[in-house]
């Protein structure tokens, strides 16, 4: 699920907050920590990453809404990656998930 709105900081007007659900605490953590690990490679976004429960959360604020989109592109292109990995090594357990 994704949601947008206003912030209070001037210089990153444009937001975003992303809740990903997962299987269970352990592949949100795991995942949180597989992506937590690559910086953003501009000062104009900032992103947190949190884990509650089985639900990864994403949070991201850019000082335009090109380098948000250009950022949050990047986080779901590694988002997927960890996603085929879990599936990977956990071979149905996103599909239980999906059926669920």
């Amino acid at each position: 699920m994704a949601s947008s709105g206003s912030t209070t900081d001037e210089r990153f007007p444009h937001e975003l907050k992303i809740t990903v659900p997962l299987p269970n605490a352990f592949y949100a953590e795991t995942i949180c920590n597989a992506m937590i690990v690559d910086k953003e490679l501009t000062e104009y976004v900032q992103r947190n990453f949190s884990v509650d429960g089985s639900n990864l959360n994403i949070h991201y604020k850019a000082a335009t809404a090109r380098w948000l989109r250009v950022s949050v592109n990047g986080a779901f292109e590694t988002l997927s990656v960890c996603l085929r990995a879990v599936e990977g090594l956990n071979v149905g357990v996103l599909d239980k998930l999906i059926d669920e």
